[in-house]
């Protein structure tokens, strides 16, 4: 198989587009625009007629090219409508150019691998498949998350769209953004700039939990054709405490239940949040980190 490296102005956006919305693996995060909007300037690897793309998410820091995963995109790696079987993924991984001397990449969930020079840690994602009648899902919901439910049902809170994403995310910077370090204000930006990206595109939702005179939590919601993602979400003290994030969450399984759907919790290696996810009757999903370290002495230090 030949694979063949392309500068971001030389990759055909149409066939690339094409491609991942027909591979058996495709994700939301892999599209051109998605890509443009979270990691300006991304270069590709390829295969004959686009049969088999991988994106390259380039940064550059004192001088050195290396390889990142971009803000609000969980899963990138490999994709194709043929089967990616482990040979041809080492291939990949060997036509990545050496003049990227760090990378610290994700792979999708279709992607294996055998040994191709990287330390490899595996990250968890939870999906939930909503085919079955919400009657049928709800069933495998823990006895806490029903109870949850319940709670917020009972003390008279609605759903709404009538939110923003600014609101959202001063939501969170009070609650798990407080403490969180690895978000910055940039990061708040390009969530807002991936929203409007989004929204153009009509692939996206937002929803919130109200009692009629403000909002207790909101999330920001991905959806395509097949999949909804649960990418964002800002909660509350008052919203912990009357179940207002699992309410939301439940909403948006019954309305899109019985339908060829997957939800998509988007994590997480936190344990806390993994049982929460789990609490849906979700099924857990592993995904490969690669990182591999060939910076010179001392920058390889920064990367230990």
């Amino acid at each position: 198989m030949e694979i063949v490296f392309l500068r971001h102005n030389d990759i055909d956006k149409t066939m690339w587009d094409e491609a991942i919305a027909s591979a058996h693996n495709s994700l939301p995060y892999a599209y051109s625009w998605y890509l443009d909007c979270v990691c300006p300037g991304w270069n590709a690897l390829i295969s004959e007629n686009y049969q088999f793309v991988f994106p390259l998410t380039e940064n550059r820091k004192f001088g050195i090219s290396y390889l990142y995963q971009p803000y609000f995109a969980q899963q990138l790696g490999l994709f194709s409508s043929q089967k990616i079987s482990s040979e041809i993924m080492h291939h990949f991984l060997n036509a990545i150019p050496d003049y990227y001397k760090l990378v610290e990449i994700n792979l999708n969930y279709a992607n294996a691998m055998h040994d191709a020079g990287y330390v490899v840690s595996k990250r968890k994602n939870f999906e939930l498949h909503l085919a079955k009648p919400y009657s049928e899902i709800k069933k495998f919901y823990s006895e806490n998350q029903k109870r949850n439910i319940a709670k917020a049902e009972k003390s008279g809170l609605k759903l709404t769209d009538e939110i923003s994403i600014s609101e959202i995310i001063e939501l969170f910077k009070l609650d798990r953004g407080a403490g969180l370090e690895t978000m910055k204000p940039k990061h708040y930006l390009l969530l807002t700039e991936l929203w409007q990206v989004l929204q153009n595109k009509k692939m996206c939702f937002l929803r919130a939990v109200s009692d009629g005179q403000k909002n207790y939590c909101g999330a920001l919601f991905i959806k395509t054709d097949k999949r909804i993602i649960f990418i964002f979400s800002g909660n509350s003290d008052e919203g912990k405490a009357r179940g207002a994030m699992s309410f939301l969450i439940d909403s948006v399984i019954k309305e899109h239940s019985e339908k060829p759907m997957i939800f998509d919790f988007e994590g997480s290696n936190n344990p806390g949040l993994a049982r929460y996810y789990s609490s849906f009757g979700s099924n857990e999903l592993v995904y490969l980190h690669l990182k591999k370290n060939t910076l010179s002495f001392p920058f390889r230090l920064l990367k230990k």
